[in-house]
């Protein structure tokens, strides 16, 4: 076990090296292949990301925050594996019966086997996460990010194919699944339970206990593309375009803020479940308090450097994005605040109320879409994201606090065990 600190710096360089490589994949394929190949990866990604997604379940979730060890790891590893075989049969009839040519079908199965070898080591990663070993997975991530990029780059650059590129990728997911995730996984955990155990009992309850984050994750889904969905009924392509680019560099934002969160989710779990509440408090605190700094540091650089940013990391023709993009950094950063009522609903394993918090703001959020982006376009979209992200700091903070009063009354109420 490592230092909260020392969990949040290795977890944003993991996250980090892997967000850059994905980055660096796409400019390769554009640079080394053409608009056609460019178009095939991002329909098979499109494609495959919510069946694979809704797959997940969101097991990695519950993996981290099952302080009793109420099941073992190969309920969740054969868990993950039934819902893979149904995620890849059921984007196997997607593209049967798509009508699509045979190279965008081959593409489309690739991503598809990549992303099941990759949701695999998220089982894996789960573990080591309950661990607070963020220094193994950030390993595992940068191993992840360069072998990939080396393998589909040299691929593409000797073969101009996207599809031995796609197998080149394949090759090093799964070799890094069977021989560093799941050695690793098995390595930090006291007991040695086997891989494979098929209680589908255990099965059965971990889908009921987890549906409710599948729906909520789906809900997410769709309420981050909501503007777009919007400006392109308006406004056009265009303006979906300039909200994409205004967003864009939020994506840094959001990694150092999602290493927070990963970092602190196993110890803020044991603190919760076991009754420290002062000390829950604490860690909770601080997470929100961490994650509202950077949401406020990043808005003054972004509303100082917008516009020369947006021109060198895309054209000077995005340059009118950069009050757009202030807004949603602006809107971020207090949605921020809920990183307390996330780490509650996390730590409680409340999943019922994380999908209820979604539900409402899912609801909330399509009239102040269409009001907003009706009547302002572009920096409608960038309005109706601030309102939605401040929306669902007050919706989730007000359940977590009920949730938080609750448990702090039943662990007071506990007797006190005697001295013998």
């Amino acid at each position: 076990m490592m230092s909260l600190r020392a969990g949040v710096m290795w977890t944003g360089f993991g996250n980090g090296v892997y967000l850059g490589c994905q980055y660096a994949t796409l400019m390769m394929l554009a640079k080394l292949g053409n608009p056609t190949l460019v178009g095939q990866f991002s329909l098979g990604l499109a494609i495959t990301a919510p069946v694979i997604i809704l797959s997940q379940m969101q097991l990695r979730q519950m993996q981290v925050t099952d302080v009793k060890s109420e099941y073992v790891f190969a309920d969740y590893f054969c868990s993950r594996l039934i819902l893979s075989a149904l995620a890849l049969a059921a984007i196997g009839g997607v593209v049967a019966f798509s009508g699509y040519s045979h190279a965008i079908r081959v593409v489309i199965l690739l991503i598809a086997l990549a992303k099941i070898f990759e949701s695999l080591s998220d089982v894996a990663y789960g573990t080591i996460q309950r661990h607070e070993r963020m220094d193994l997975i950030a390993v595992s991530l940068v191993i992840k990010g360069l072998g990939s990029l080396l393998a589909f780059g040299l691929a593409l650059w000797l073969t101009g194919s996207l599809i031995w590129s796609l197998s080149g990728m394949c090759v090093v997911w799964t070799a890094l699944f069977f021989f560093y995730d799941l050695p690793t996984a098995r390595r930090v955990s006291a007991d040695r339970e086997p891989v494979l155990l098929w209680r589908f009992g255990m099965f059965k309850r971990l889908m009921v206990l987890a549906m409710p984050l599948a729906f909520a994750s789906g809900l997410t889904s769709i309420l981050g593309n909501m503007p777009r969905y919007f400006l392109q009924s308006y406004q056009g392509e265009r303006a979906v375009a300039m909200f994409s680019v205004a967003a864009a560099p939020l994506a840094l934002v959001t990694l150092l803020c999602a290493a927070i969160s990963q970092a602190s989710t196993a110890r803020a779990a044991t603190r919760y479940q076991e009754g420290s509440m002062a000390e829950f408090r604490n860690l909770a605190t601080k997470v929100a308090g961490l994650q509202l700094l950077i949401g406020v540091v990043f808005t003054v650089v972004f509303a100082a450097l917008g516009k020369q940013l947006l021109a060198l990391l895309f054209t000077p023709e995005y340059i009118p994005a950069a009050p757009v993009l202030v807004i949603i950094s602006a809107g971020a950063a207090v949605g921020n605040l809920g990183a307390f009522g996330s780490t509650v609903l996390t730590a409680g394993r409340l999943f019922k109320q994380q999908l209820l918090f979604v539900a409402v703001v899912f609801v909330l959020q399509i009239p102040i879409a269409w009001l907003f982006i009706s009547r302002l376009g572009l920096n409608g979209a960038a309005w109706s994201d601030a309102v939605k992200n401040a929306v669902a700091m007050v919706a989730i903070n007000t359940l977590a606090l009920v949730a938080y009063s609750r448990q702090h009354r039943q662990m007071a109420a506990q007797p006190e065990p005697r001295m013998r």
